[in-house]
């Protein structure tokens, strides 16, 4: 198994020093605190748009934006929402504590 993940790592870094534009956005991205090769090379793979697009579109593609649901008059509630699925939204769920208590017998 770590020779795999050995062999991907090196394919990783491979791909990565032959694209100029990935080398630069991880060259970039690691330059800011607690943002090693890991993460950087995590965000070059999920978030390509990263460097392109603005502030207010990456945080609303993220899923990290605030949204409002107003309309006209009426001030509705905040609520961070939306975004593309990654690598912590493809991850199964286990449910809310009301599931857990149904599943014991309890209402």
């Amino acid at each position: 198994m770590q020779l795999q993940l050995s062999a991907v790592d090196t394919d990783i870094d491979t791909a990565i020093r032959a694209t100029p534009a990935w080398r630069e956005k991880e060259e970039r991205l690691t330059t800011a605190p607690a943002i090693g090769a890991t993460i950087a090379r995590t965000l070059i793979a999920d978030l390509p748009e990263l460097g392109v697009l603005t502030r207010r579109r990456i945080t609303a593609l993220v899923g990290v934006a605030p949204i409002t649901h107003d309309s006209g008059k009426r001030h509705g509630n905040r609520a961070i929402a939306g975004g593309r699925g990654g690598p912590m939204q493809s991850t199964p769920r286990q449910g809310n504590g009301a599931d857990a208590q149904g599943a014991r017998g309890k209402t």
